[in-house]
């Protein structure tokens, strides 16, 4: 069973139909973990029958409810380590991910994936980058929070001697690695020549990182999540200098990575992301009274609505224990917001987080309270843009 993951959320929101099933539960362990079973059961029969009020027939219900049991077998669950199982069924295959972050149980049939739950999680969540080095070794990661994987990026060099020609170095000089003892931290260096060995040694150590920075420019070349190097504290203004990627954190983790795990890794990394994390926040809250001037905010759920539809979205902020039922219309532009929810409603809130994310903005799930002008919503737009084209007749109703 996958990890739910940023990517895969995105995916999700891609995804439109009438009768598309959001359904997460949070495991039990244990003991009482015999009982999940049972529990996603009673679950998906719910969503069988939120799926036939909406109008499917009941065999097609039935059909996307079984088409889960192999994938939530008893023995399937009993693989589960995470806090929480979300699955997400519509007319493809259904999709079925382990949580990452503790969730409440619920159940919901819409046009849109329910995505809320996912976007409290987010807010406290980051990927990043881990660049591992030593003068021995190099490994590249990819990590959240919670997990850590291993990137093979071509044409990287596998240690300082094959990134650096020694055939090409001047024959008067020869250096050697001094391979650190079991439980060392530094690494050490021995150069002989004709003089000038401290100089000598940053430029083998500096060309080695050129070569690293080229092999990971490939990877690297349209993404702006943080790096974060892991080395020994003397090599981390070396990579420094011959660095190109815009977005190395400037405190390393410094060490031996030799002697970490990659669950070592991922643990020290996130401390320092993690901050990354909360100061983005901070910069994006203070943007937004940036922006006020230019005309480029919004307050209020309904025009939010309409310019994240038009993609004029870059950064929402929503209150994620706030629920708004009603209805979207996107060609005429209205929004109505139902006193109690309707046959023919849908969450609101659900649908904005999904239009700016499906447009490429980014969702901030705040606490009570925080949402810049003390509302439900709030938005950073990318350009200035009127809620009602001049142009259309189109009416605002609540």
């Amino acid at each position: 069973m996958k990890t739910l993951s940023r990517n895969d959320l995105l995916s999700l929101v891609e995804i439109t139909d009438h009768h598309l099933v959001s359904a997460y539960m949070p495991m039990l362990t244990g003991v009482d973990g015999r009982q999940n079973s049972i529990r996603i059961k009673n679950l998906l029969a719910r969503a069988e029958e939120a799926l036939i009020k909406t109008g499917i027939k009941p065999v097609r219900a039935r059909q996307m409810i079984a088409a889960t049991s192999e994938l939530l077998a008893p023995q399937m669950l009993g693989q589960q380590t995470g806090p929480g199982i979300a699955v997400f069924l519509s007319d493809g295959e259904p999709l079925v991910y382990r949580l990452p972050f503790a969730c409440d149980e619920v159940c919901r049939v819409g046009r849109q994936f329910y995505i809320i739950p996912a976007l409290r999680w987010l807010r406290c969540d980051a990927p990043y980058y881990v660049l591992a080095v030593s003068q021995n070794q190099v490994r590249f990661f990819r990590g959240t929070r919670d997990e850590i994987e291993q990137v093979s990026v071509p044409d990287m060099p596998a240690d300082r001697d094959a990134a650096v020609r020694f055939d090409d170095a001047d024959p008067g000089l020869q250096a050697h690695s001094a391979r650190p003892y079991l439980g060392r931290i530094k690494e050490g260096m021995a150069f002989h020549g004709h003089g000038g060995a401290p100089d000598a040694a940053k430029d083998f150590i500096a060309e080695y990182f050129r070569e690293i920075d080229r092999a990971l420019s490939g990877i690297l070349r349209q993404a702006s999540e943080p790096l974060v190097f892991v080395g020994v504290d003397y090599l981390f203004p070396i990579y420094q200098e011959a660095n190109t990627y815009a977005h190395l954190l400037p405190t390393p983790v410094t060490g031996n990575p030799e002697l970490s795990s990659p669950d070592e890794l991922r643990q020290r990394a996130w401390q320092l992301v993690e901050e990354t994390v909360r100061e983005n926040r901070e910069a994006e809250l203070a943007k937004f009274g940036n922006r006020i001037s230019q005309g480029r905010t919004k307050n209020g759920l309904e025009e939010i609505l309409i310019a994240a539809e038009a993609g004029a979205v870059e950064t929402l902020f929503i209150d994620p224990t706030v629920r708004r039922s009603g209805t979207f219309d996107p060609e005429r532009l209205t929004v109505s917001v139902d006193d109690e929810p309707q046959d023919d409603s849908e969450d609101l809130m659900n649908l904005v987080a999904t239009l700016v994310l499906r447009n490429g903005g980014a969702v901030e799930s705040l606490e009570t309270g925080r949402v810049p002008g003390g509302g439900e919503a709030a938005a950073i737009l990318r350009y200035p843009f009127s809620a009602v084209p001049e142009t259309s007749s189109a009416s605002v109703s609540k």
